[in-house]
Formats: structure tokens, C-alpha cells, sequence
């Protein structure tokens, strides 16, 4: 009987544990520790200009897009560089740190990270002209906002059955901030970093902190 007990308490712990979450480890990190890149990233650059590099002391990932001409991402469009990662099957949680580098206010631009479906179907979730974050898709604009007014971002992407949550937070100690969610029937291809630029608009942001679980 005490057997039994026992047993039936180390289930339901374990229970406990899988249902807050607790259990679930990163199925993929990245700190940026080392300067070559890892091979799960797949750099995607249609055009020439766009760069990224590596400081492996501060542990961040520097992405730069040039304003000799533009780089934009829609439903007609696919010129914009981005760094993709496969996406796993079922449900995950996909997040990052990004930091501006430069005062990008009024500059038309949108660095995200994104959900990519097809070449031309992309949800975008990150800064825009600004600031300010913003959620779209490929060819459906502003579908969520949220005031920001700093230069530095934690960015969520979260994938429940159809269901797609987008969330923020200004340290790594606060709470995630819900902004919204958007539905989509159709399997995510792969999840990453993207900066499209519509205008003459020069763009450095620094990812890190990057984890999917």
C-alpha cells in the first residue's frame, strides 16, 4: 500500500510538473558565444547588401540592412534577408532579445521575428517604424499593436494547436505582456529573424538570447 502511495504521488507530481510547464527544456538555444554561426540557422538573402555578424564576447548577433535600396517582405515580394530556423512539429514556444542599434523613429522598416508558411505568407511580430511593435501577415497589415518606447525588446511567438500568441517584455525578469493572438489552420514551414525595409532605411538590430521550446 505505501508502495502504491508513492507511486501514485510521483505521478501526480510529474503531472504537475507537465502541465505548468516546467518540464519542458529548449529544444534550441542560442547565445551567439562562438563567431561561426550555427548550422540549424539558414541565411536567406535574395539581394546584395544585407549582412550579419557576430560578437561573440557580448553574446549577440548583429543584422544590418542597407539603405542603398529597399528589402521588403509582402504577399507580391520576397526580398527581404532574414535568418531561418526549422520549425519543430506541434506546439512551441519561440523567443529572442532585440535590441535597435540605431534611432530608427519614422524610418519605414519592420524588424521581426516571423512565422513563415509559404515564400510570400509570413506573420511579422516585432518593431515598426520605430518603437513601436506591431504584428502583420503578408499582405494584411497592422492586425496587432503595443505601445513601446524603448530601443530594447523581448519578443514571444507562441504555437498552441492553430492558435498563435504574440507577446513582449521590456527585462528578462517581467512578465510577458499578451498582446493578442491570430489563428492560422496551415503548418508552419520555419520560425526566425527577418528586417524588411519599403523606404530608404538603414537597420542594425542585435538578437540574442535566443531560445525555442
Amino acid at each position: 500500500m505505501k508502495n502504491m502511495i508513492k507511486i501514485s504521488v510521483v505521478i501526480g507530481l510529474a503531472l504537475v510538473i507537465l502541465n505548468t510547464g516546467m518540464a519542458k527544456d529548449p529544444v534550441f538555444i542560442d547565445d551567439f558565444k562562438t563567431d561561426k554561426l550555427n548550422e540549424k540557422w539558414e541565411w536567406v538573402c535574395p539581394s546584395e547588401g544585407p549582412s550579419y555578424k557576430i560578437d561573440a564576447k557580448k553574446g549577440i548577433l548583429i543584422f544590418t540592412v542597407p539603405s542603398e535600396q529597399t528589402y521588403d517582405h509582402w504577399s507580391h515580394i520576397a526580398a527581404a534577408p532574414q535568418l531561418a530556423l526549422k520549425v519543430p512539429k506541434g506546439n512551441w514556444t519561440f523567443e529572442a532579445k532585440m535590441k535597435l542599434a540605431e534611432s530608427t523613429e519614422g524610418q519605414q522598416f519592420h524588424a521581426v521575428l516571423f512565422v513563415r508558411f509559404a515564400d510570400l505568407d509570413y506573420f511579422y511580430w516585432g518593431p515598426y517604424m520605430g518603437t513601436k511593435l506591431r504584428l502583420e501577415r503578408s499582405g494584411a497589415n497592422d492586425m496587432l499593436n503595443a505601445d513601446y518606447d524603448s530601443d530594447e525588446v523581448w519578443l514571444q511567438i507562441k504555437k498552441d494547436g492553430s492558435s498563435y500568441s504574440w507577446s513582449y517584455r521590456k527585462t528578462e525578469k517581467d512578465k510577458w505582456e499578451e498582446v493578442g493572438t491570430a489563428a492560422e489552420e496551415l503548418e508552419p514551414e520555419k520560425i526566425g529573424f527577418m528586417i524588411k525595409t519599403w523606404g530608404a532605411a538603414e537597420v542594425t538590430a542585435e538578437f540574442s538570447s535566443v531560445r525555442l521550446y
